[in-house]
């Protein structure tokens, strides 16, 4: 009798230790398998989740950027021709990303309109371009997405193709018009010579 009650305890032991194995390994298993999903692997950009949210998949949020100087002069220059020119003002090199729309580019138009990094009487940098010359000259500028935390070579696959950068950089200069600045630009699609003179120097980064 000892023996069969021996018999029974030890199977009722097997199929309980298989029970909790077999609720615990397919939950540690899921569990390690979407952190993996999470953590690694390239974000895919043109994925719903991303274009809803302005989010890859690790979370990160692209913005649109504007790396903004403030100069005495500036020009663009596209196969010895002078395509665009200011005196006193702001240059804008502007970069766009994958999630960027007209509304992020009207947002960062209102940004450098009203962006306090001109002097005022004193000195002290109290005024916006809006305030003072109203002069902006932008220039498209994909290499401001540039990633450079692997290997010697920068990775570019953050900035967006020509085709979505190209309407985007158009509308930030249309805004920038609408709201009264007089704007110069660079020419898309093409090997530019951008020639200022930095004054202070003065130089921002934008990220709206």
């Amino acid at each position: 009798m000892a023996s069969i009650c021996l018999f029974v305890l030890s199977a009722l032991y097997v199929i309980a230790t298989a029970n909790v194995l077999g609720d615990a390994t397919p939950f540690n298993f899921v569990e390690t398998s979407r952190t993996i999903s999470t953590d690694f692997g390239p974000p895919d950009p043109h994925s719903h989740d991303s274009a809803s949210t302005g989010r890859d998949p690790r979370g990160k949020i692209h913005l649109v950027r504007g790396l903004v100087q403030r100069v005495r002069q500036a020009s663009v220059t596209v196969a010895g021709e002078v395509v665009g020119a200011i005196g006193q003002g702001l240059v804008v090199l502007v970069g766009v990303t994958h999630h960027d729309t007209a509304a992020t580019a009207k947002k960062l138009a209102d940004k450098l309109w009203n962006l306090r990094v001109m002097d005022d009487d004193e000195g002290v940098m109290n005024r916006s371009v809006a305030d003072t010359t109203k002069q902006v000259l932008i220039v498209s500028q994909f290499t401001l997405y540039a990633d450079t935390s692997g290997g010697r070579r920068p990775s570019y696959i953050e900035a967006a193709r020509p085709e979505h950068a190209e309407p985007m950089v158009d509308a930030v200069v249309g805004e920038l018009r609408r709201l009264g600045a007089a704007v110069a630009t660079g020419r898309f699609r093409t090997e530019m010579q951008v020639a200022l003179v930095n004054d202070g120097p003065v130089t921002v980064m934008v990220e709206v």
